[in-house]
């Protein structure tokens, strides 16, 4: 159970990017189609759903729902990693918006949630329901956090690559 913390945190952060492209595909469509994947919004709008299924099985079959979320954060850090290779500065879309865009801050992110995902598919977390059923106001405390925590990564990703090159010296 330690990491599931950490893995509702992750989960719901996938919930709430699939959300967004979903009612916003163009940024990560748009990341897609530079990136030359054929129907780059069918893929995104496809991509939200996987997000979103992944994202509630963590509450309701979180072994599988796991392995779910870290086979996605992998997916994830592989395609910013590719456009930090090719030089892409338009935002990835990761959030449905315009202003995240690929950095090796995201990469790490990414990485690091693909290790919390498999550490915690590992370690047998329970379900949300049973939790809430035997400690009701702990459990809604832990959602509560978790969901800080992911409204703090997701606001990572667009703040922290802008704050560390802020402190850059200029050639």
């Amino acid at each position: 159970m330690t990491l599931f913390p950490a893995l509702l945190a992750a989960a719901l952060l996938l919930v709430r990017s699939g959300l967004s492209k979903a009612r916003r595909p163009e940024p990560a469509a748009r990341a897609f189609a530079e990136l030359g994947i054929p129907a780059p919004r069918v893929v995104v709008l496809v991509g939200a759903v996987a997000e979103l299924a992944a994202g509630a099985a963590c509450a309701v079959r979180p072994e599988p729902g796991a392995v779910a979320v870290g086979s996605l954060y992998l997916v994830f850090a592989a395609i910013v990693a590719g456009q930090l290779r090719r030089g892409v500065t338009a935002s990835c879309g990761c959030l449905g918006s315009t202003d995240s865009p690929p950095s090796r801050t995201h990469v790490a992110l990414n990485l690091a949630l693909v290790a919390v995902a498999f550490g915690a598919s590992a370690s047998s977390p329970p379900a949300f329901a049973a939790l809430l059923r035997s400690h009701p106001a702990g459990t809604l405390v832990l959602a509560a956090a978790a969901t800080g925590a992911a409204l703090l990564l997701a606001a990572a990703v667009s703040l922290v690559p802008a704050a560390l090159g802020a402190y850059r010296r200029p050639a």
